[in-house]
């Protein structure tokens, strides 16, 4: 088990990525649903490409952060890393179950547990997806060769970047990450503050892997 200071930095940057994630799915939001808007439609849809492109390097560098000791024995300079894919294919040689899985909370069976983790599979951003829609904000984010013949539906990628967040929500409103050590983060992103439960605020809480045997002995105490 890691040591209590190395456990509290690793929940608290965590919260801090996904605290922005939150703050860029919503500006998005609200370019969307028209609050607010630029001059122009498609430098509307430039800044919520450029928004999903940045919420999907912060759910790499969170993927950073969880496994960040492991990750600087292969990469010394990794406080320069920004890229998306790069960090991925790093973090995918110390963890190959890197990616978050979305949760749901279930009553448990066991009496005196008030609940289980079940992973939620459908429309949720998946390691294919995420890849996908790296590669095309990046089309977007250019500007165009006046020579070039490929023409882009303005609407079709506005609707794309839409269901590209809102596939990124639904995976991580609560959502597990698993540690090189096998240890796991849970993020809950709209936990209420206990001292103002209109703020909803993010929550990360870090569990230590235990054996079957051990798994069994608090079962039985919780049941006494």
């Amino acid at each position: 088990m890691p040591k209590e200071q190395e456990i509290q930095t690793t929940v608290n940057l965590y919260a801090t990525c996904m605290e922005e994630i939150k703050k860029r799915t919503e500006a998005i939001r609200m370019i969307y649903d028209k609050k607010y808007s630029t001059p122009f439609p498609i430098t509307n849809i430039e800044f919520m490409a450029l928004q999903l492109r940045k919420i999907l390097e912060l759910i790499a560098l969170g993927n950073l952060v969880a496994n960040r000791k492991q990750y600087e024995t292969v990469r010394k300079s990794f406080r320069t890393d920004w890229n998306a894919k790069p960090i991925i294919k790093t973090i995918k040689q110390i963890n190959p179950n890197y990616f978050p899985v979305g949760v749901r909370r279930k009553p448990s069976k066991y009496p005196k547990v008030v609940c289980e983790w079940e992973n939620k599979a459908e429309n949720t951003l998946t390691e294919e997806l995420f890849e996908k829609a790296y590669d095309e904000m990046s089309c977007v984010l250019h500007s165009k060769n006046p020579f070039s013949n490929n023409e882009e539906n303005l609407l079709g990628i506005n609707l794309r970047i839409v269901q590209y967040v809102s596939l990124i929500i639904n995976l991580l409103n609560e959502h597990t990450i698993s540690l090189c050590n096998g240890d796991v983060l849970n993020c809950t992103m709209e936990a209420y503050a206990p001292e103002n439960p209109q703020i909803k605020k993010v929550s990360v809480h870090y569990f230590g892997k235990v054996n079957e045997t051990e798994v069994e002995t608090i079962l039985k105490e919780k049941n006494n």
